[in-house]
Order: C-alpha cells, then sequence, then structure tokens
C-alpha cells in the first residue's frame, strides 16, 4: 500500500515490467518524489540500501500524461496499470486493486499542472468595483483607478486595461492589491510590458500550452492582437517564440479533451495542420481568451485576411 514518508512523498513497493519482455516483473521500491519532480524507483528501500544509493530508473512527472488501468494490455495479470509518456507506456503491477487505484490516483494528482486558485481579493468581479457616486467619492484617496480601452471585434465589446495608477502616497502594497482589478496572470499594464510595446493588444497574459512534439507543458506569456497570436517565454521577452497569424486561425473553442489531458479550463486553437492546445488559469480567463480570439477571428475574416500578417515574423521552435 502506498504510504507518504516523512518528507511529504509517496512511497511503496510495487512490480515493473522489463521493458523487453512482456509479462517478466521485477520487484522494486517507488517514490512521487516532487521535489525533483520525478517518478523514481529503487532495488529497495532506500534506508535498507547503502547510503547516496541513486534510482535505478526515473520517470520525469512532467512527461507523463496519464496513469490508466491496463487490464485490456495485461489481460493476464492482476492489478496492472500503466504510466503513459510520450515514448512508451510503463506497465507496473500493485498490490491489490486498492493499492492500483491510489498509485493511478497518486501519478495523475503529481503529474498534473497545478491550477492556482486566484485570490478572492483578486478575483472580485468588475462589476462590484462600480460603486455609486458616494461611495466612490470616499473612496478615491485608497482605491486604484484603471483606464480600459473599449474597441468592438466582429461584434464584440472588447475592455483591455491600458493604465493603472493610485492617488494614494501611502505605499501600502496590501491595501493596493486588493483593490486591482488587472487579471492576476497579467499583472502589468500593456504599455508596461516589454512583449505588448508596439502592438495593438486585444488580450494578454500567462497561459500554460502543450509543446507539438515532447508533448510536456510550459508557462507561456501570450498576447493577442490585430495581426495573430503570439507566445513568449516571459513577458519581459520582446521576439516571440513564435506568433500564429490571423489568417491560418479557423477556429478557437473549449476543448473536450480537458478530462482527457488532466487540464483543468482548457482550450484549442485550429489551425491548419495544428492544434494549439492552452490550458488558463481560472474558467473566467477560458471564456475571456476564447471570446476574444473568437472575436478576432471574425474581424480578420470581415476585412477579407488583409490585415498585415505578411509583416509577421515567425520564430518555430516545437519543443516550447
Amino acid at each position: 500500500m502506498p504510504y507518504v514518508d516523512r518528507h511529504g512523498r509517496t512511497c511503496g513497493y510495487a512490480d515493473i515490467e522489463d521493458q523487453n519482455q512482456v509479462g517478466k516483473f521485477y520487484r522494486r521500491y517507488f517514490i512521487i518524489a516532487n521535489d525533483v519532480a520525478a517518478f523514481e524507483y529503487y532495488m529497495d528501500n532506500p534506508l535498507n540500501l547503502p547510503k547516496g544509493s541513486r534510482p535505478v530508473g526515473q520517470i520525469l512527472l512532467s512527461t507523463i500524461s496519464t496513469a490508466r488501468d491496463a487490464a485490456k494490455l495485461r489481460p493476464k495479470e492482476q492489478f496492472c496499470f500503466a504510466v503513459s509518456t510520450p515514448d512508451k507506456d510503463y506497465i507496473l503491477r500493485a498490490d491489490g486493486e486498492e493499492d492500483k487505484v491510489e498509485w493511478m490516483n497518486k501519478l495523475n494528482n503529481a503529474s498534473r499542472i497545478p491550477v492556482p486558485k486566484q485570490k478572492l481579493e483578486e478575483n472580485e468581479n468588475v462589476e462590484n468595483e462600480k460603486t455609486d457616486d458616494d461611495t466612490l467619492e470616499g473612496d478615491t484617496q485608497n482605491r486604484k483607478i484603471i483606464s480600459y480601452r473599449t474597441e468592438i471585434v466582429g461584434g464584440v465589446v472588447v475592455r483591455t486595461p491600458v493604465e493603472s495608477y493610485s492617488d494614494s502616497d501611502s505605499g501600502d502594497e496590501e491595501k493596493n492589491a486588493k483593490k486591482s482589478t488587472l487579471p492576476s496572470t497579467s499583472p502589468k499594464p500593456p504599455h508596461l510590458i516589454p512583449a505588448t510595446i508596439g502592438r495593438n493588444v486585444i488580450k494578454s497574459g500567462f497561459c500554460v500550452k502543450q509543446g507539438a512534439v515532447r508533448k510536456n507543458w510550459k508557462r507561456r506569456f501570450f498576447v493577442l492582437d490585430n495581426l495573430g497570436i503570439s507566445y513568449f517565454k516571459s513577458d519581459q521577452d520582446k521576439v516571440p517564440i513564435r506568433t500564429i497569424p490571423q489568417k491560418d486561425i479557423t477556429s478557437c473553442k473549449e476543448s473536450p479533451l480537458g478530462a482527457q489531458l488532466q487540464r483543468d479550463n482548457l482550450f484549442e486553437i485550429s489551425c491548419s495542420g495544428r492544434i494549439f492546445y492552452v490550458q488558463t488559469y481560472s474558467p473566467e480567463e477560458l471564456t475571456d481568451w476564447v471570446r476574444c480570439i473568437s472575436g478576432a477571428i471574425i474581424a480578420t475574416r470581415a476585412k477579407g485576411g488583409s490585415s498585415g500578417n505578411n509583416e509577421i515574423e515567425e520564430v518555430e521552435d516545437t519543443y516550447f
């Protein structure tokens, strides 16, 4: 039965199948080591091994797409489950049905990218910020004032924050944080973010994107403008990893593969030859990204796709 050791790691014994011989299993001691982001296995419990013993095998948690029942893959073996990676499936055998389910749940939770919940103060509805005149006058000294640029894109009203300042000189960061209405995934105003300089920004912010080849998930800064969608390693970069021209985007919608890929708040951007899978940090962000991208698609089609796409420089790197 897997258990949690004093370091907070899930550990326990199980059998792993020889990669070169189906049906041949070896007894190993497994550890879900979150500190090194790996699923490691040893010849025995490290406490019973010489000090400094290294694991005999390791599976990076970032490469694990799912841990699932392997009854159909190994019908003659009981309590088997498969740990799937882009390269291959690792077949493991637990000591019982309860152990098998526990290992699968622990591995799926460990390999799943956590989506941090918005702080309650940052997740306030924008409508709640609209107070009556009396309240506004009494609050002006301590609240942040946000300026927005309002545009109609394909019949959809898009409000983009363009400036943030405070009338208070107190420098109380905690109070300012509570009053902020900027999305937590893009805490700075667009005109202060290097990645958005010189762009007619419709929406920007951090999301998590699946790679094209390795299928791993990485945090990227996305910028949607009238030319297309660009993503950067960080909001401090000026050159994008890649830009997807508006004319190449055929659709954008919430992805039906969220449960299969073990990703919350997942949407997909469909292009000719590829579908980009992107995970947001909240359901509200998911809805907003799909709405803005879909509106931009409609606007581009209405203009006949002639919105200066030839000026876009694309940096191809399928590993990001």
